[in-house]
């Protein structure tokens, strides 16, 4: 493993949790990659690094096989040899997942026309340069992260024909999709509201209320931003177009083919949702904004779960812009929120709230749990050294911890005060509100 942070466990969710991110760094073939792989690691993104591609097509280990990503420099176009085996790789993880792993292809120089197409032989390939930043690739892990999370996407269905519906239906739920079917145009909005759906499918032409009027009438409400797809028999494109002037965004033919369906419904529900984080999240740090850290918060208190709020704030972030400048500052604030986003739960949530505060949501966790997790997290933060020319410094957070049983603006208040406390005795510390009285 290539690894230079300070050793961060996450910790295990209720569940199994999320596939983990992981890049297979094939070394051997530049200088580039490799240091693209050192910086991720520092972003506690795993690497599994191997130097002889031949292992892989019959390798079935699990850092093998769970690959998100292949890392390789721009000197494997040179070797047929080297582009057949990780080509083996690839297919072999397809057969395996479902899912050609892209490839990142890491060059100190720009390639020709011939190099170019010689890159195509590994599938689908992104450029990584050595001005580029390293960001970039963490942010496209995401993205194949989230994508993969197909399975578990909820699609309402609106269908009033039984054999319809009933194809249709099977179809979603083979692909590991949560459908949920009315018969009736009429009970559309309550199966949003109860059911808050990734995606609308809809039939054309239905009685009473047809498919463009539904959608027109759906998306009155300016929360209902789902995307809808639209099914029918319809062949004459300018109808199509016409329908979907009316807010559907898809048109799928019946009757319906499989692999067509799916896909499209593949492509619909990924669309969104990229859209959806470039929405919800800081365009930083990744983390979610303040409006959506709120947004979950208030969800977690609703659904009775009770946990833990935190606080966080870094000490003396201004004179670390003042004496540095603002990208190093940049730089501590991803770095923050790289270590939290490696140390929590897949079931936790991290926001930034702006500046130099962040928010850290701890489901079903007791305060004094969660100020252990915090306290852990605290001194591996510290002994981080930011490097700047040649030198390097280190940064310290204070963080306040609230009940969240005691409400929304409450939570936040005591854990405001109990940050307070902690950067007016000392700084560099972890501290409980005391709950009212």
């Amino acid at each position: 493993m290539v690894n230079d942070l300070p050793s961060l466990r996450r910790r295990s969710s209720d569940g199994d949790g999320d596939r983990k991110a992981l890049v297979l760094f094939a070394d051997g073939y530049g200088q580039l990659a490799k240091n693209l792989c050192l910086a991720l690691a520092q972003m506690s993104i795993d690497i599994c690094m191997v130097s002889d591609l031949d292992e892989l097509s019959s390798s079935e280990k699990p850092e093998h096989l769970d690959a998100s990503l292949v890392v390789v420099g721009s000197d494997v176009l040179q070797s047929q040899v080297a582009i057949r085996a990780i080509n083996s790789y690839l297919s072999k993880i397809r057969e395996m997942r479902g899912i050609r792993p892209p490839v990142v292809l890491a060059t100190e120089a720009s390639l020709s026309f011939e190099q170019r197409l010689c890159a195509t032989q590994l599938g689908s390939v992104r450029i990584f340069r050595s001005d580029d930043d390293p960001r970039m690739i963490r942010d496209m892990l995401t993205t194949i992260t989230a994508e993969a999370k197909l399975a578990g996407s909820k699609v309402l269905l609106i269908d009033d024909s039984p054999t319809d519906a009933y194809r249709a239906t099977t179809y979603m739920r083979a692909a590991g999709l949560l459908v949920e079917h009315v018969y009736a145009p009429e009970d559309t909005l309550d199966a949003i509201r109860n059911f808050g759906p990734d995606l609308i499918v809809m039939d054309y032409h239905m009685p009473v209320v047809n498919g463009d009027t539904l959608a027109a009438l759906i998306r009155q409400d300016p929360e209902m931003t789902m995307p809808i797809i639209f099914l029918s028999s319809e062949t004459d494109s300018e109808k199509q177009l016409l329908a979907l002037s009316h807010g559907a965004d898809g048109f799928v033919l019946k009757p319906l083919q499989e692999g067509a369906f799916i896909k499209a419904i593949t492509s619909m529900i990924n669309r969104a949702k990229a859209i959806d984080r470039r929405m919800r999240r800081d365009p930083l740090t990744q983390l979610l904004n303040h409006g959506q850290t709120v947004e979950s918060v208030k969800r977690v208190i609703a659904e009775k779960r009770g946990g833990a709020l935190a606080i966080i704030d870094i000490d003396h972030f201004k004179s670390v812009n003042d004496t540095y400048g603002h990208p190093v500052g940049d730089r501590v604030l991803i770095k923050m929120a790289d270590v939290l986003t490696a140390s929590l739960r897949d079931t936790d949530t991290v926001g930034r709230m702006g500046g130099e505060e962040f928010a850290v949501l701890l489901p079903d966790t007791t305060t004094e749990a969660a100020r252990v997790v915090l306290e852990r997290i605290r001194k591996c933060f510290m002994v981080i050294k930011h490097e700047v020319e040649g030198s390097g410094f280190s940064c310290t957070f204070s963080c306040g911890i609230a009940d969240l049983s005691s409400g929304l603006n409450e939570a936040f208040r005591q854990a405001d005060e109990a940050l307070y406390l902690a950067k007016h005795s000392g700084r560099n510390q972890v501290i409980i509100a005391e709950p009212s009285v």
